[in-house]
């Protein structure tokens, strides 16, 4: 998901996916990183953030060697504790501006 366009989503109490406050749930997603020349390479980071809980998460392009025909997509795990029945996750470049979702 680029944080230019930031994919949406939200479960309502009409929902069968709805949350359950105190319940711990994990988000799982691929990151990689932009290998393209006229973007230099090294680290890209960012933050994924629900309820009360924000962790960092690291791609370095230097040390994978990704190209534009092998991304080497690492697969990534976020866990936080739901604190209502509908929860927002946000996520975004650091230290630049979060892109809520």
């Amino acid at each position: 998901m680029p944080a230019t366009n930031p994919a949406t989503f939200e479960a309502s109490d009409n929902s069968p996916h709805h949350g359950v406050p105190g319940q711990t749930y994990n988000v799982s997603f691929a990151m990689s990183g932009n290998p393209d020349a006229n973007v230099p390479a090294g680290a890209k980071t960012m933050n994924v953030s629900a309820a009360d809980t924000t962790s960092p998460y690291t791609y370095n392009t230097a040390v994978e060697q990704n190209t534009t025909t092998d991304m080497k997509w690492k697969d990534q795990t976020f866990s936080f504790a739901a604190t209502l029945p509908a929860e927002s996750l946000g996520y975004g470049p650091t230290p630049q501006a979060f892109v809520p979702c």
